[in-house]
């Protein structure tokens, strides 16, 4: 019963997480599909970019949730990427942009999903 609770609970943040990523990043291309398996801390997108002719995978792993008073960040560990220099373009900007790697999640619906559900 408990597995699966959670494997309910990781395909509805992966759809809401999917909606929101293809609203804020439409201008890059689309998220095809989101896996999220919250025991492992673990999240893999399959992305359609503008200009590539075939799917990119990208996995998050490690991933940790920080919830502070009004305030939701998730806190990423390794980027891997099926196209190698986009893995190094993401996490140069996880090391360089992000404080401590850390996205803030500025959306207060989605914050409150991440809160909610993690």
């Amino acid at each position: 019963m408990l597995s699966a609770f959670k494997n309910l609970k990781d395909k509805g943040l992966s759809a809401g997480l999917k909606a929101w990523l293809n609203e804020k990043y439409k201008a890059y291309g689309r998220v095809e599909n989101i896996t999220i398996d919250t025991t492992a801390r673990r999240i893999i997108l399959t992305i359609n970019l503008h200009g590539e002719n075939d799917a990119i995978e990208l996995r998050l792993s490690h991933y940790e949730v920080q919830s502070e008073i009004g305030r939701v960040a998730i806190r990423l560990g390794r980027i891997e990427c099926s196209r190698l220099w986009l893995e190094a373009v993401l996490n140069d900007w996880a090391d360089t942009a992000l404080k401590n790697r850390a996205y803030l999640v500025e959306n207060t619906h989605v914050a409150d999903l991440v809160r909610a559900l993690l």
